[in-house]
């Protein structure tokens, strides 16, 4: 069962200004999506912690197979058709600060895509040829109690024939669910609740950005939106950020 997060197209674009970026986040929503999957066990959970990234790369590799994640999806609240392949998983689980929790999202890939939202747009700093726009999203995966954030990078490829690519979706944060209040549920979702269907809370971004604390994430949203603590993680996030990326563009050159 999908949940619908589609009360329009996000109208973010590279041109927007952050003021009007900041104006038109502040009042979207966001869905939390609910795991439907098994919750992975005590001993599961040591052997991801304790294991080797390798090793627990081959494993979440072997899940996603068996649970056919590879394909196209359209991505949020956009028209975007892209592409998630092995090495996109790679990918993220380089990115991931939270190895068990990318097993829930594999568990959970198309919900957690569908239910994305955008929330910035940029040109690609390598100035590749081949890529027209690279597009960042968020989505929420509720999972024992506490929420994770995502973050989901699209790069829009220049060329037909090649496809848009889901280049990365890792979990960057997690907070506590009970330190971020939803918005009042309806009669119908509590009727969905009730009968243990897959349902979600939703919650204004502006209410649950405050409560993010992750550069990779605080990099992509506007001051406007962020409390002084959270410039200066955005502010020295981007200096970094630009600092790695002119050490990797001198190495290409």
């Amino acid at each position: 069962m999908k949940l619908n997060n589609k009360k329009g197209l996000s109208i973010i674009t590279k041109d927007m200004s952050d003021k009007d970026r900041a104006f038109y986040l502040k009042e979207k929503e966001i869905n939390t999506v609910n795991n439907l999957g098994e919750l992975l066990d005590e001993e599961q959970k040591d052997v991801i912690l304790t294991g080797k990234r390798k090793e627990v790369q081959k494993e979440l590799m072997k899940y996603a197979e068996n649970r056919y994640i590879f394909k196209r999806y359209i991505i949020g609240d956009t028209n975007l058709i892209a592409y998630f392949s092995r090495n996109n998983l790679y990918e993220s689980i380089h990115k991931a600060t939270n190895l068990i929790g990318m097993f829930y999202i594999v568990d959970n890939f198309n919900e957690i895509i569908y239910n994305s939202i955008k929330i910035e747009e940029h040109s690609d700093i390598k100035n590749s040829i081949n890529i027209k726009m690279i597009h960042e999203y968020i989505s929420l995966l509720k999972c024992y109690g506490e929420i994770f954030i995502i973050k989901i990078t699209v790069k829009e490829t220049t060329r037909v024939i090649e496809n848009n690519i889901i280049y990365s979706i890792s979990n960057l944060d997690i907070i506590k669910e009970m330190n971020v209040n939803p918005l009042p549920v309806s009669k119908k979702q509590s009727q969905i609740l009730e009968a243990g269907l897959r349902t979600s809370h939703t919650y204004n971004f502006a209410q649950l950005i405050k409560h993010v604390n992750s550069p990779d994430i605080l990099r992509y949203i506007p001051n406007e939106l962020l409390d002084n603590e959270q410039i200066k993680v955005k502010e020295e996030a981007l200096i970094e950020y630009k600092r790695i990326k002119e050490i990797q563009l001198k190495k290409n050159v």
